[in-house]
This record gives structure tokens, C-alpha cells and sequence, in this order.
């Protein structure tokens, strides 16, 4: 019995016994479940009027499924549309209605008019032959996938082969997370609203993303205070020629540069953005800060914990 206070890796090293016992037990059930789950899905799937479709031969055509509506996945199923669609039954499954063409939301966050709508096609526009699937996908297993939104029971989707190309997560709406793509352009529309009210922006990071953000603010607003901050050298990772040339260029056009300093995470209450030197940099009010330090995580918790290698899956 556990005792509290006790050692709590002595109590789940006594359960290890009893959980490989377990499993055990439910090997051959288990099997059972995932052949009728599976045959279920793909009964759901007809009954719902997305059957597989033969070929001339009469044989069904086997089932690709694409995870994920950015780059990768949209020119994959792009691919797949126009050229295989009379031999591969193919799912786009994407949490968004959109594909949005992330090295040009720089760009966007600055631009009004026609751009904001040319980066972020309908995923029906290139995916004429197959079926967009707008959930996010909940839980990935050897033969089927199961979408929905969280707290749902999802819908089964069996593949015959998958490739999953879910991407990556960045601070600041890079990668977009709201389904519609009306809603998206107006988070837009309102991100320029505050950067034309701004009295100045500081670009926070040093690399590809920092640049080319840097770049657009001020290609935008050439009057208003625009100020860099990095921690090491600008564009560290291709070495140190850059950094003295990029830096005197962006200071020949009026941009402020901070470099060897990081900027520390703006705390409640504080008054000054400031780096791990003590440097104040500039007041918090009226200004606005775009943190470019770096791609997160990738999106892959949906994945599962054991290796899939042996199940015929594509990760891009």
C-alpha cells in the first residue's frame, strides 16, 4: 500500500510487475478491439459517403493521408491531386480551412489588400480530387488515425499509408491556429493597426526570422523607431562575416542595434524592456516587441510514445 511520505519510486517499481502481467492478459484482446475498430472505420467511412473508390480493375485504391496543411503537406497533396488522384484515395486532414505560406507572414504582418489573401489559399483549391478534412488530429495508431477536437471521441480515419508533415510551433502568430481563414485576416489587419500605433517596435532575436521581420517594419514604417536585439551575433549560425556587415547596414538605416545581450522575459509591472546586462532598451509603453528567437517543439503530440517505423508512415 502506498504510505504517504513513502518513496514513490519504490511504489511504481512494485507496479511493474503487475503491469507487464497485464498486458499480458490483454494481448489477445487487444488484437480483437484493434481489427474491429479498424473494420468499424472503415464501415463509418462508406456509410458517410467517403467510400474508397476503385480502380479500373475493380481493386480498391489504397488510402493516403496527409497530417498537416503547411508547406510540406500542401505541396505534397498538391503532388498527389494532380498527378496519382486516379490511384490514391487521398485525405488532407489540417486544424485550419487554409494553407498559409509561413516564410511570407513576415510580409503579411505588415501588408494590407490582395497579399494577406494570395499567402493563404482555401486547401479546396488544390485539392480537388480528395477530401479536406478540417480537425485537428487527435491520436495516431498503425493503420488509422482519429481526428477531432479535443474532448470529442474523434473520428476514425484508416490509411494505407501516412505522411505526417504537422510542422513546428513560433512565438508570435507565425504559424496560425485559428481554423477560419476570415479570422485570420482580421488578426492581421488588427496586428498592423497596432504596429502603425506603436511608437517604436524592437525586434527581439538575431536570425532568418529577425531579419526578415526587421526588413518588413521597416520597408513599412521608414519614419518610426525600429530597434534589434540579439544575444550573440546576427545570423550566428552562418558564422561571423555576417554580423559586421549586416550590422552596419541595418544602422545605416536607422535601426538601433543591441547585440551580445539577451532580452529577458517583461515581467509584471516592469517599465523598460531590459537585457541580461542591465541595459534598458526602451519603455514598455508604446512600444511594441516581436520575439524572434526560434521555432518551438514540433507538433507531434499526437503521436504515439512507440516507434512507428515498421507501419509504413512518412514523416516530412
Amino acid at each position: 500500500a502506498f504510505v504517504p511520505g513513502g518513496d514513490a519510486a519504490a511504489l511504481l517499481a512494485s507496479l511493474a510487475d503487475a503491469e507487464e502481467a497485464a498486458l499480458a492478459a490483454c494481448a489477445t484482446k487487444l488484437n480483437e478491439c484493434r481489427r474491429e475498430l479498424t473494420t468499424a472505420a472503415k464501415r463509418e467511412r462508406a456509410k458517410g459517403g467517403a467510400a474508397p473508390v476503385a480502380d479500373g480493375t475493380g481493386a480498391r485504391k489504397p488510402t493516403v493521408i496527409i497530417v498537416g496543411g503547411g508547406c510540406a503537406g500542401a505541396t505534397t497533396a498538391r503532388w498527389f491531386d494532380l498527378h496519382f488522384s486516379d490511384r490514391f484515395d487521398l485525405y488532407l486532414v489540417d486544424p485550419k480551412e487554409y494553407h498559409e505560406y509561413t516564410p511570407h507572414v513576415t510580409r503579411a504582418r505588415v501588408s494590407t489588400g490582395d497579399v494577406q489573401r494570395r499567402i493563404r489559399p482555401r486547401h479546396s483549391e488544390y485539392v480537388r480530387h480528395g477530401t479536406v478534412v478540417v480537425e485537428p488530429c487527435q491520436a495516431v495508431m498503425a493503420d488509422h488515425i482519429r481526428v477531432g477536437s479535443a474532448g470529442s471521441d474523434g473520428t476514425v480515419l484508416p490509411f494505407d499509408y501516412l505522411i505526417i508533415a504537422s510542422g513546428t510551433s513560433y512565438a508570435e502568430n507565425i504559424k496560425a491556429v485559428s481554423p477560419s481563414l476570415d479570422y485570420r485576416l482580421r488578426q492581421f489587419a488588427a496586428e498592423r493597426k497596432s504596429l502603425e500605433a506603436a511608437e517604436r517596435v524592437v525586434v527581439i532575436g538575431g536570425g532568418i526570422l529577425a531579419m526578415e521581420t526587421c526588413g518588413d517594419v521597416r520597408d513599412a514604417f521608414p519614419n518610426k523607431e525600429l530597434i534589434l536585439v540579439c544575444r550573440s551575433t546576427i545570423l550566428r549560425k552562418s558564422g561571423p562575416v555576417p554580423h559586421p556587415i549586416l550590422k552596419a547596414d541595418w544602422e545605416a538605416r536607422g535601426v538601433r542595434v543591441v547585440d551580445y545581450e539577451a532580452m529577458l522575459p517583461l515581467e509584471d509591472g516592469a517599465t523598460h524592456y531590459v537585457t541580461d546586462k542591465g541595459t534598458k532598451v526602451c519603455p514598455v509603453e508604446g512600444t511594441r516587441a516581436i520575439w524572434c528567437i526560434g521555432r518551438g517543439a514540433p507538433n507531434a503530440q499526437f503521436m504515439p510514445k512507440t516507434s512507428l517505423d515498421a507501419f509504413g508512415y512518412i514523416r516530412v
